[in-house]
């Protein structure tokens, strides 16, 4: 009794003597401090513990955009509102702005080279391990660039981190994530561009995947580098659907000791933030605080050795469509099997393989009049994101395209990466193919389920270009995101295809030169083959059940 009274006390003086920040009804003390850094420069922190004396395991969150305003969560209020993990006083929590950013703005080292972003957080584990509410156990926890924070530090492996939990974020920001399909990835460059990282001139200027792109990828984080088990997050609709399942795989295969064993996947019908009921234009109740009830679970159990459940699954999956959660131990789920559905004459898509001796359709893609972006994997929250009906601004236009099967008589279960093959020819030196797969609802909706893009120059890889002589068919493969989506039975499967989806993506200006850094262009006009010789087809990965 003594003895707790005395490490009241203690804290008492310690906070009187510290910025206290105590959000009301929230059963925490909080208080902003500073948390040196091995180059004598400090982080600026909240610290938030119960009320209660004593030693407590830790959540350590990193963040870029202002720990300021994550004092709310610890109210009960936010996104997560009373099921929020920082409810839960069975932690304390730390919160650090990143080196140079807002409270740590003095940190950052003038002209200098700063210190590594793993370093800092390994440096801050070590600070709040030797504590005195501290007992030596730290998870981490944060979306996109939060889970940056989380992979870095994880590489340094400080002993005292147990377990982490990276929501909507790839282990590596390389070629492939700047540029999909060879094309500049335009729309999530720019927002880089808005929150602080001002990396659209950088891309730019080495469009090719050439030797300098593999060398920067050698110094990102792998599989291999990762030793305590992750709950990665994914949504259907996030920017890095693709990355999160890579990551989830790397670590699965490639990490070390409990990174393999303990790992999980948990993925769900969301955009670039995880929880959220409504995405785009369709809800998803069942979906809603799901991943923070698995990252409270995840945590509870390595930090507070809180039973798992008997035979958790490896990954657990919202199937949308059925409206329900799935389990697999791989992805795709086993059972899975490609199924192609054959551009048609009438803009029909069938199983059967066109017979006609030659069939095509053509348009005009002018890159003054592009396709508009509505919807799909975006991080602008100025554009419209996630399930949008795309009806009225892209499948009126006269430069898209829509194949579309009959209504369905049964359910079709579609779970992995979709892809669209088609056979093409252009009257210019270079353009783009663009596909988005919809759901076309019986009330005649058309919602985006994913979508993808290639550029004709790097259709046989990125590393060189290979330019199109007019009038001239090439077959071309466009790649779309992974989903997990049922159509129901009365619905239809629809692909639609064109050349430009703006400003997601940067505008082929059809010339064959420079491909960035200027405006305009010239008009392509392309044509779309679909006959016995040229199988134009979605293929799909269609499930068991």
């Amino acid at each position: 009794m003594r003895k707790a009274i005395l490490i009241a006390a203690c804290v008492a003086v310690r906070l009187a003597a510290q910025d206290r920040i105590i959000p009301s009804d929230s059963g925490f003390d909080g208080f902003a401090t500073t948390i040196p850094m091995r180059d004598g420069k400090a982080l600026a922190a909240d610290v938030y513990r119960p009320r209660s004396a004593g030693r407590y395991p830790v959540i350590l969150i990193q963040t870029p955009y202002n720990k300021s305003l994550m004092r709310p969560w610890w109210a009960g209020v936010g996104q997560y509102g009373k099921d929020s993990l920082f409810t839960d006083t069975h932690y304390a929590f730390v919160v650090t702005d990143r080196r140079g950013r807002h409270g740590s703005k003095s940190a950052e080292v003038p002209g200098g080279q700063q210190p590594s972003l793993g370093q800092d957080g390994f440096d801050t584990i070590a600070w709040i391990a030797k504590q005195d509410w501290s007992n030596g156990k730290v998870a981490t926890w944060g979306a996109s660039a939060l889970a940056v924070a989380q992979y870095e530090t994880a590489r340094e492996n400080p002993p005292a981190l147990v377990c982490a939990v990276p929501i909507v974020m790839t282990l590596q920001l390389d070629y492939n994530a700047y540029f999909p399909g060879g094309v500049l990835w335009n729309e999530f460059a720019n927002m880089l561009g808005k929150l602080g990282w001002n990396v659209y001139s950088q891309l730019t200027a080495r469009p090719l995947k050439d030797e300098s792109w593999a060398t920067a990828r050698k110094n990102m984080v792998h599989g291999e580098d990762i030793r305590v088990p992750m709950l990665f997050i994914g949504g259907w609709f996030d920017i890095y659907t693709d990355g999160v399942l890579s990551a989830f795989d790397q670590v699965r295969t490639q990490g070390r000791g409990p990174a393999r064993t303990g790992s999980r996947l948990v993925m769900g019908p969301w955009v670039h933030r995880a929880d959220q009921e409504r995405n785009g234009q369709l809800d998803f109740p069942k979906a809603a605080l799901y991943g923070m009830k698995r990252a409270r679970a995840f945590i509870g159990h390595w930090l507070r050795d809180e039973p798992a459940k008997d035979n958790e699954p490896l990954i657990t999956y919202y199937q949308m469509g059925a409206e329900e959660g799935r389990t697999s131990a791989v992805w795709p789920p086993k059972g899975v099997e490609p199924r192609s559905y054959y551009l048609q004459d009438g803009r029909a898509l069938a199983a059967n393989a066109p017979g006609a001796k030659s069939a095509l359709t053509s348009f005009r893609y002018d890159p003054v009049d592009p396709v508009p972006t509505m919807g799909g994997h975006v991080l602008d929250p100025v554009l419209p994101n996630g399930p949008q009906d795309q009806r009225k601004k892209v499948e009126g236009r006269p430069d898209v395209l829509a194949f579309s099967t009959p209504a369905l008589a049964d359910d079709l279960p579609v779970d992995g990466r979709v892809r669209v093959k088609l056979f093409v020819s252009s009257d210019r030196p270079d353009t783009d193919f663009t596909a988005t797969l919809t759901d076309v609802y019986p009330d005649g909706r058309s919602m985006l389920v994913t979508e993808g893009i290639q550029r004709m120059r790097f259709r046989n890889g990125a590393s060189k270009e290979e330019f199109m002589k007019p009038g001239e068919i090439y077959p071309v493969t466009i790649r779309l995101t992974n989903t997990a989506i049922t159509f129901r039975k009365g619905h239809k499967v629809r692909v639609l295809i064109s050349s430009s989806n703006y400003p997601k993506y940067a505008l082929n200006r059809n010339e064959g030169g420079p491909m960035y850094g200027k405006e305009g262009g010239v008009v392509a006009n392309n044509s779309v083959y679909f006959d016995a010789s040229h199988p134009s087809a979605l293929l799909m990965p269609v499930g068991g059940r």
